[in-house]
């Protein structure tokens, strides 16, 4: 196998194993609405969203990743529990 073929197999299981993670990240997603729901919280946090903001940030400085490329891809993230969380409600009213 070609090195780079070697390589992209790697990039492979690692795509796969964020999306995976991804879709864990979605199913906890709905159930803190479901438990929002039951306390008559809001959809949206700001304080919550601010406080991963910072956390994933700041790691991303640990681990010398682009720290605006990070804040980009976990408000795609964060927007997109927000969606899932609505969605929720809106089916289950």
């Amino acid at each position: 196998m070609d090195s780079i073929e070697k390589i992209r197999e790697a990039i492979n299981k690692i795509d796969y194993e964020i999306l995976k993670l991804l879709a864990e990240r979605n199913r906890l997603s709905l159930e803190v609405i479901k438990s929002k729901n039951m306390m008559h919280k809001p959809v949206i946090d700001l304080l919550r969203e601010e406080e991963v903001l910072k956390r994933v940030v700041s790691i991303s400085k640990e681990i010398d990743l682009d720290e605006k490329y990070i804040e980009r891809i976990y408000k795609y993230i964060l927007e997109n529990s927000i969606e899932l969380q609505r969605d929720f409600l809106f089916k289950n009213k």
